[in-house]
């Protein structure tokens, strides 16, 4: 009967994994994710053998080429060049590989920090918690644009000091997931079996906690890097609207991404809503703005200078 069973357990673990894996094959929205990110992950890797030109390429005499699906359009630019002469396709491929890093980059840095808050707060507890729950409250006051734009008027802007900055402010999350896991976790029955058997606090930690917070991370993890590559395009433009030197390379993917949009409402105007293209404004505004920006650019040239 021994050898029976154990051959019969051995004959279902086979079996098990080939049920889960038909499960996840039959599921649309997982496999349409996958697609997905499979697609970016060729066009971030395979950039140089995809892009069709260079994305710093520019040439004022192909400027504002519309896309394909526009009168006027060809296969050379099939979604247009911007104000430079700039191929939108070459800068979204090329774009996708920032837009990468720093989005897994992110999501590492702020999972290590937050994990590491969020299992101790919840296994040990007591005064622990308290300090661990007033760091994460401290944390949420804190606006990430603004504190990110002090960064880099310090620092300065690169792409490490952009991956460790959004690192460093959005571990929030996975700290308060992997606490309240960890709360339910502490008062399971093989925890307490460990601790029985005489298994140390890192041992507890290590084979009985975190392999059953796996699930949650992954979640998380996903919502941070999608959460790092917008806050990454805002913190780009805000970095140059300050003043800062970006020196990222080319655009991100999510920016580059609109560009054919603007092209759209460039070409067209009555066909894009105003209100729903903030970059086509009025030239009285235009004009304003443009001023404004002189007069500081003089006002910070005239700083420099005494």
């Amino acid at each position: 009967m021994t050898e029976a069973s154990a051959v019969s357990a051995a004959g279902s673990e086979p079996v098990g994994k080939r049920s889960s894996l038909s499960r996840w094959l039959r599921h649309g929205g997982l496999m349409l994710g996958l697609l997905v990110l499979l697609v970016v992950i060729v066009m971030a890797v395979f950039a140089p053998v995809l892009a069709p030109y260079d994305p710093y390429l520019q040439s004022l005499t192909a400027r504002f080429a519309p896309p394909i699906w526009l009168p006027g359009g060809n296969w050379a630019h099939p979604l247009g060049t911007d104000q430079l002469g700039r191929d939108y396709l070459s800068r979204i491929i090329y774009g996708a590989q920032i837009s990468l890093v720093i989005g897994i980059g992110t999501a590492i840095v702020s999972g290590v920090i937050g994990t590491a808050i969020g299992v101790c707060a919840g296994y040990f507890g007591g005064k622990i918690d308290s300090v661990a729950m007033f760091v994460i409250t401290a944390r949420l006051a804190m606006p990430v644009i603004l504190v990110s734009l002090a960064v880099v008027a310090l620092v300065g802007s690169s792409l490490s000091v952009v991956m460790i900055t959004l690192g460093l402010l959005l571990w929030d999350r996975f700290a308060l997931v992997t606490r309240a896991t960890t709360i339910q976790l502490r008062s399971s029955e093989f925890v307490t079996a460990a601790e029985l058997q005489g298994a140390s606090v890192l041992q507890i930690i290590r084979h009985e906690i975190l392999p059953n917070l796996l699930n949650n991370l992954v979640v998380v993890a996903t919502l941070e890097m999608a959460q790092a590559m917008i806050l990454e395009a805002a913190f780009i433009s805000g970095s140059r609207c300050a003043g800062a030197a970006a020196v990222l390379g080319p655009d991100d993917f999510r920016r580059q991404s609109l560009n054919p949009v603007r092209a759209l409402a460039h070409h067209h105007p009555g066909s894009v809503s105003l209100h729903a293209c903030p970059w086509h404004e009025s030239s009285r505004r235009r004009s304003a703005r443009c001023a404004v920006a002189r007069r500081t650019q003089l006002k910070e040239c005239r700083c420099f200078s005494t």
